[in-house]
């Protein structure tokens, strides 16, 4: 790709590092990334984010056509002295703080990285939530196509690590349908697309230098599971929760997010679950026990400790034998809660309005209780 005659636009958008603007080049629409890097970050090293995340790009390049159009393409890649750019950032960070020491070292490097992608316009899924409603055949196969995401890049052994409603991008499709599983998905008009590859993980990247939990090099067909089901940065468990709408209502309240008002909302929510609603807990831990037995002694443990400990309970069972499946279990109670009791989520997880599930609450609770990936992708495609 030459780039010599590019064409800048506009801005699409800025993130903390870099920031994407549309371009033209030779009459076709691309999106260039630019951010300041230093001059050592020139040499390839999976020590550095920016060539994990063009390692990635490499895979998907090889990926057959009809398995590429989930995920954003780089063309061309490089690096450039003097590049005049000015990073500006929405969020405010601590100079003091060792992200804010690495950000202003970046800002004063005269180096450059570009990477021309491609572009699939301006709408992420977290946009195009708040102003589309929905036919319920869509909501599955827009939950499927992000399964599939995540499967492609489980097969080469990838895990994407940051899949949430803004790294998703949402463009109309004239494409009939999709396989996975052997099955035929119908699209129904929409494509989803996966972007921003900064958190990549691989084996192959060695431990020091990315966030690889032990988990996924145990067990990396389980710990599918946390990008399919756990976790607030889960895309298809915020899409089923509604996260985004739930975040709205707070920003038209002009309140602050849970996470802004106490950075502690979520442990000091779970611990108010069990304290709280023992009840609750009673009634459904067997329920998710039997689906993952291995939890059951931790669990116990933690039911043991709760009342008494001054701690949460992360830092109570954090690398203890079979965490991943405790935290299995957990997010299960917590998302069968919100299913529920939303009125009393809401209380202790400390939001502004109750979640609104996008599906049925009966197929809520039956995915509740699938405990491999194949097992939750087979659930919705009975549902298409």
């Amino acid at each position: 790709m030459n780039v010599s005659n590019i064409e800048i636009i506009r801005k699409i958008g800025a993130g903390m590092k870099g920031t994407t603007f549309l371009i033209k080049n030779k009459g076709k629409d691309y999106a260039m990334k630019i951010q300041h890097v230093l001059e050592k970050d020139r040499t390839r090293d999976f020590s550095n984010e920016l060539w994990r995340e063009i390692d990635l790009y490499d895979y998907i390049g090889r990926m057959k056509l009809k398995n590429r159009c989930f995920f954003t393409q780089l063309h061309h890649y490089d690096f450039i002295n003097d590049c005049g750019h000015k990073q500006e950032r929405e969020w405010e960070v601590d100079t003091n703080s060792s992200f804010g020491k690495e950000l202003a070292e970046l800002d004063k490097s005269p180096w450059c990285l570009r990477l021309f992608l491609d572009y699939h316009g301006d709408s992420t899924l977290a946009t195009y939530m708040k102003s589309h409603r929905l036919a319920i055949k869509q909501k599955y196969s827009m939950l499927l196509q992000l399964c599939k995401i995540i499967m492609l890049l489980y097969e080469g052994g990838y895990m994407h690590k940051d899949l949430h409603e803004n790294n998703i991008m949402v463009a109309p499709t004239t494409k009939k349908y999709f396989t996975l599983m052997g099955k035929k998905v119908p699209y129904y008009g929409i494509q989803l697309v996966a972007i921003d590859y900064g958190n990549v993980i691989h084996e192959k990247f060695g431990i020091p230098y990315q966030k690889m939990s032990r988990h996924f090099v145990e067990n990396k067909y389980m710990y599918l599971m946390t990008e399919i089901l756990y976790g607030g940065d889960c895309v298809i468990r915020s899409f089923i929760m509604n996260y985004e709408k739930m975040i709205a209502d707070c920003l038209k309240k002009k309140r602050g997010l849970p996470w802004e008002v106490d950075g502690n909302y979520l442990h000091k929510g779970l611990k108010r679950l069990f304290i709280d609603y023992p009840d609750f807990i009673e009634k459904y831990k067997e329920t998710y026990l039997r689906v993952f037995p291995k939890a059951r002694e931790l669990f116990d443990y933690v039911e043991s400790q709760i009342r008494t400990s001054n701690k949460y309970i992360f830092p109570m069972i954090i690398n203890r034998e079979n965490d991943l499946y405790f935290v299995f279990v957990l997010n299960r109670l917590e998302m069968r809660f919100a299913l529920e009791h939303p009125k009393e989520y809401k209380k202790i997880m400390r939001w502004c309005s109750e979640p609104e599930f996008i599906l049925p609450k009966k197929d809520v609770a039956n995915l509740l209780e699938m405990n491999t990936p194949n097992k939750f992708v087979r659930f919705l495609l009975s549902k298409i």
